[in-house]
């Protein structure tokens, strides 16, 4: 059966042990706790020297804070030259420290002046670059380096060297704050902590320059778009040719023979009775209808043939028309070619 249970502190690291570094440092490593009781989030760093055995512990200093579970070594430096140090390490959890420290005691080296530093720069930009060594190369490293750099120019005598941050435990000095495109004198400085200091060959290390405006004419995707537009406006062009071709043999004949001359009817506003003429078919119907119809009307009343004197515009047509008087129906054939023809 397994269960979780409250975190708790943890027990001491094992394994700690420390190598004198130059005459003013030394270097701590150790391993994690056997128990961790929890999740290690750090380790505390404790010191203080001890003159002799008979004196009391000087002063404790301030507690040097990890801040990483993964830490398994830490340079102590600034120390005395030949000074005994006890030195404590404790793992730290959520809940605290170690209930009990794990202790060294370690004495420095004699004042010893670092070997010549080297360096190499790792990065470069606009306003920065990095400077990079790494110490263990060294015969005698130093406890504490920084660099020095100033702006290369024809006058040397009259520029002072700028000093950057400086650093123990790391191996990377960022220089920045500089002049885009500029050239700088630039020294790694390697120091015991107290008095010695070792310089390294200067190195000339330019910063990049500002980054040219690109042109946009010269750009590809500028060059794509117009070779692109301008395919389009030859196509737009060529196809309002073909159709602006096309429209011009778009005869009155095409039309007609297209809607057929009913196509002009009365919705074209045109005079349309003059121009279709009767079918054959029109006309045959007209016969007929006026031969079995009954075509009297008023005037078939009377039947007198005789006195045709009677229909004249002086008199009244009322009861003057005979009942034999036919009408006489005259059908009109309009031809396109001849004109009218009774």
């Amino acid at each position: 059966i397994q269960f979780p249970t409250r975190e708790g502190r943890p027990e001491p690291v094992t394994n700690l042990r420390g190598v004198p570094y130059t005459s003013n440092g030394i270097f701590l490593l150790w391993d994690p706790p056997d128990e961790t009781n929890g999740v290690i989030i750090g380790y505390q760093i404790d010191y203080k020297p001890i003159e002799s055995i008979a004196a009391q512990p000087g002063a404790d200093q301030p507690s040097i804070l990890l801040r990483d579970d993964a830490r398994r070594n830490y340079l102590l430096s600034g120390l005395k030259p030949n000074t005994k140090y006890r030195v404590q390490v404790r793992p730290r959890t959520s809940i605290g420290l170690s209930t009990s420290p794990a202790i060294i005691e370690l004495t420095t080296n004699l004042t010893l002046a670092p070997s010549k530093p080297t360096f190499t720069v790792t990065q470069r930009g606009q306003t920065f670059f990095n400077v990079s060594f790494d110490p263990t190369i060294m015969t005698i490293p130093g406890s504490v380096y920084y660099v020095q750099y100033k702006e290369n120019d024809q006058d040397d005598q009259t520029t002072t060297f700028k000093k950057s941050y400086t650093v123990s435990n790391d191996r990377t000095i960022l220089v920045n704050s500089l002049e885009p495109g500029k050239t700088y004198t630039t020294i790694l400085i390697a120091g015991d902590g107290i008095a010695s200091e070792t310089k390294s060959d200067p190195q000339m290390v330019s910063t990049r320059n500002k980054d040219r405006a690109p042109r946009v004419i010269e750009s590809p995707w500028f060059i794509g778009i117009i070779v692109s537009v301008i395919v389009l406006i030859i196509v737009f062009a060529i196809v309002c040719g073909i159709m602006r071709r096309k429209g011009g043999k778009y005869s009155v004949q095409d039309k007609e023979m297209l809607h057929g001359p009913s196509g002009y009817g009365d919705s074209d506003g045109k005079f349309s009775e003059y121009y279709r003429a009767p079918s054959d078919a029109s006309m045959k119907h007209s016969r007929a209808s006026l031969q079995n119809g009954d075509d009297r009307d008023s005037m078939a009343e009377f039947n007198d043939e005789k006195d045709r004197s009677r229909f004249t515009e002086d008199g009244s047509f009322i009861g003057q028309y005979g009942r034999d008087d036919k009408r006489h129906t005259y059908l009109v054939k309009y031809d396109e070619s001849d004109g009218f023809a009774n």
